[in-house]
């Protein structure tokens, strides 16, 4: 009798230890979606491919909205419109014929988030902005 109640408490106390070990286990925490172009979010007018990197834990898809100039849609193709996880997307497009700059708006819908970033190509002529930064 006495050695099978050792048996029960022993057993008993290897279960209390077990789940408060895994009571205490920190809970896992995915890391945050992003999304970015490889050279930037404007370009030049001759420029007719960019990048966009995506980074995430979860399946994502890609709206286009054709921002400006009026009129002016369909200019951009994508590799792929939706996925999962980490993965790239090419967008294609031609040279700016344009006389003004043309720009559209990317959505990349996760589960629990939006990332929205806005894609500039330049009419021939611009420049583009130089990117400033500033050290102490």
């Amino acid at each position: 009798m006495t050695e099978r109640l050792i048996q029960h408490i022993t057993t008993l106390v290897a279960l209390v230890a077990l789940s408060l070990g895994v009571a205490c286990t920190p809970a896992y925490a995915p890391q945050p979606n992003s999304v970015s172009f490889s050279t930037g979010e404007t370009v030049a007018h001759t420029t007719t491919q960019q990048f966009l990197s995506i980074a995430s834990e979860y399946a994502w898809t890609i709206e286009i909205d054709y921002l400006s100039p009026e009129g002016a849609e369909g200019w951009c193709s994508l590799s792929k419109t939706s996925g999962e996880g980490n993965d790239n997307v090419i967008m294609s497009f031609g040279k700016n014929p344009l006389k003004e700059s043309r720009s559209l708006s990317l959505s990349v819908k996760f589960p629990r988030e939006s990332i929205d970033l806005t894609f500039t190509q330049l009419a021939e002529g611009e420049k583009p902005e130089p990117d400033i930064t500033t050290t102490p």
